[in-house]
């Protein structure tokens, strides 16, 4: 356990330790394994599973999620048995940017990890399955809806003193910034707020049916491209001057890996070249100018 923790701490670090957390958790699991601790290797596939999923292989952590939910139903573990549920959400809606048609699945796995965690009294699991929640609510462009969760999952994280694991922390950052730069200020304030006085009650709203079903994606009038969010971050650091290779290193992405995205973005809105990518953006709205940088130039 001892390991595992160290592993833990190191994650939290970020990705830059993930070499020394895998270390630590290969010698937990060999420790666990020597009395076939389900409750120790099903934790261990759960760490696993996370690092699957920021390198990329989606698929993989999925199956590592599930055999950890199976490891801890076996031994009767009920946190465990909800971290696999919402991890596997998180994960499911990584693929939901590229297959909307899995985001029922991935509502459906967050809401079970929500109910779970409430039940157990967890506060920092249900902020992190209300954030997941308020981040398939921006993806659905039910924005209002999407700030009210997001300011309850803040609270409700923040009395633990909790934070989300690196691999949800990018998404619930960007998609919170994505949100409040296209909606009105005022709107905004006023929804987290929501969120945030009466925590509970959004939860209980969530859990009973009663907060309504994700809105479906908002029309889009000037038929110009919807983008996912992780495209929607290359866009913006396109508009913000940087080159390819700058933006993968930011990003912690291969230059090769940038590259797929940045010609998925130009099949999307019809352009040739990625240095089309930010004067168009700005004339269509895509994504909200960012406060000039010292000696760049905004493009025109």
């Amino acid at each position: 356990m001892l390991y595992l923790v160290m592993a833990l701490l190191e994650f939290r670090k970020g990705i830059e330790s993930v070499v020394t957390m895998m270390e630590y958790v290969e010698e937990a699991e060999r420790l666990f394994r020597l009395p076939n601790d389900a409750n120790g290797l099903g934790a261990c596939y759960l760490i696993y599973g996370q690092v699957s999923r920021l390198m990329g292989n989606t698929h993989q952590a999925l199956e590592l999620f599930e055999e950890a939910r199976e490891l801890h139903t076996e031994c009767g573990y009920e946190w465990g048995m909800a971290a696999g549920r919402y991890f596997a959400a998180e994960a499911t809606r990584d693929l939901a940017e590229n297959d909307p048609s899995r985001i029922p699945e991935a509502v459906a796995l967050l809401l079970d990890a929500l109910q779970q965690f409430w039940d157990l009294g967890d506060f920092w699991g249900a902020g992190g399955a209300m954030s997941g929640l308020a981040c398939i609510a921006a993806m659905q462009g039910a924005d209002q809806q999407a700030a009210t969760y997001f300011g309850a999952a803040g609270v409700l994280m923040d009395r633990v003193g909790g934070s989300l694991l690196p691999s949800e922390l990018m998404t619930h950052h960007d998609t919170e910034a994505e949100l409040r730069a296209r909606m009105p200020d005022a709107v905004w304030r006023q929804a987290y707020a929501t969120g945030a006085s009466e925590p509970e009650n959004v939860v209980e709203a969530v859990l009973t049916g009663t907060a309504g079903p994700m809105a479906a994606p908002q029309a889009n009038t000037r038929n110009t491209p919807r983008l996912t969010r992780r495209q929607l971050t290359i866009v913006q650091d396109l508009v913000q001057g940087y080159d390819i290779p700058t933006i993968a290193h930011r990003r912690g992405r291969s230059v090769s890996a940038t590259y797929e995205l940045v010609d998925r973005i130009l099949e999307r809105t019809g352009l040739q070249h990625w240095e089309e990518i930010a004067p168009f953006a700005l004339e269509y709205e895509l994504v909200a100018p960012p406060p000039p940088r010292i000696g760049f130039i905004p493009p025109e």
